[in-house]
């Protein structure tokens, strides 16, 4: 719900000329300013409200997010933790639920948190197609640009494991770029995936060039040891003359 500032004006400009008319300027004045700052707090009100609405539906969700399939050991060591009779219902309620919060709250900051974990959801459920385009406008909502490159990476993983070639470039391409850029917070994993993606391939060249670029960026980073380094000196202590 958001207030159209030149609608209220005009209200507001149309009591004043009423008041004008009738001599009482000063009087009707006074009771616009009352009028208007009724309404800023009541609206500042109406946002927090709908704020904490939200934060207490997307915890509801998380606790499905979170749940586990009903047995015996969980029913009586974990009675607090929520239960579903199989995976598929599981992740079907959890799906609607954040479905559901997005709709009912997606003038609100957690809109796009509503979005990204629906997607989780429907990826369990292999509802693949329908989870790619959800992320999409998880990265079309949020600002942060970390974010949005997090979550770019995510999705070329994803689409490269479809058949589709065209699909697979372009999610290579995306992926690529972001490795080639070295502000993006996302860059690092970037990075080793892309040189993963080419090992898989037999490229060794292509995969050394930015599996080396990965360890020599994360060694300059002062007490900071990437998680992928130990694998990727494994795998590069691999790769001999004869293979590149």
């Amino acid at each position: 719900m958001e207030i159209n500032q030149a609608v209220l004006l005009k209200w507001i400009d149309d009591v004043l000329k009423k008041a004008k008319a009738y001599q009482q300027i000063l009087v009707a004045a006074g009771v616009g300013a009352i009028i208007l700052g009724s309404v800023i707090f009541g609206y500042s009100y109406y946002k927090n409200k709908v704020r904490a609405a939200a934060y207490k539906d997307f915890m509801s969700a998380i606790q499905s997010y979170d749940g586990v399939i009903k047995n015996k050991n969980v029913s009586s060591s974990y009675p607090s933790v929520k239960q579903f009779e199989s995976e598929n219902d599981k992740w079907t309620q959890t799906e609607q639920l954040f479905r559901q919060g997005y709709l009912n709250y997606k003038n609100t900051e957690l809109a796009p948190a509503f979005l990204a974990f629906q997607a989780e959801a429907l990826l369990n459920l292999g509802k693949v197609d329908d989870a790619i385009k959800i992320l999409k406008d998880v990265v079309n909502q949020v600002k942060s640009e970390e974010i949005k490159d997090s979550y770019k990476v995510k999705i070329a993983l994803i689409s490269m494991d479809k058949k589709d070639e065209k699909v697979q470039r372009e999610a290579l391409n995306e992926l690529i770029a972001i490795a080639n850029n070295d502000g993006s917070v996302a860059n690092e994993v970037a990075l080793y995936q892309v040189g993963s993606y080419f090992w898989n391939q037999k490229k060794y060249n292509e995969a050394k060039d930015y599996w080396q670029r990965l360890l020599v960026k994360t060694t300059a980073k002062s007490g900071q040891v990437s998680v992928f380094a130990g694998e990727v000196r494994d795998k590069l202590s691999l790769i001999t003359a004869e293979s590149l």
